[in-house]
């Protein structure tokens, strides 16, 4: 069993993507909701996945993971490692925290 494992979600952004040890950092995906439907337009979508709008108003809604997906990561990544090591954003930009 390896010993530790990083549980993060999708703001974390990785100067070197394919970094040695990036095989034990594990992503929760954050959501974004389209505003007319109010549909989840994709789990795990980055910033950078959407496209920009073209009158300057907000074409998606941000919506945090659920403390549920947190857990089930929790369960699954507890079989596998003997810690975890969480790191989010600050309280004072968003509710990941």
């Amino acid at each position: 069993m390896t010993s530790t494992c990083i549980l993060t979600d999708s703001t974390a952004q990785f100067p070197i993507p394919a970094f040695e040890g990036r095989k034990l950092v594990n992503i929760v995906g954050l959501h974004f909701i389209d505003p007319q439907t109010n549909q989840s337009i994709g789990n795990g979508l980055r910033a950078h996945d959407l496209s920009a709008s073209v009158n300057g108003e907000s074409v998606t809604r941000l919506a945090h993971p659920h403390v549920s997906e947190f857990e089930a990561q929790y369960l699954q990544l507890g079989k596998i490692y003997q810690e975890i090591v969480v790191i989010t954003h600050t309280a004072d930009l968003g509710e990941t925290y």
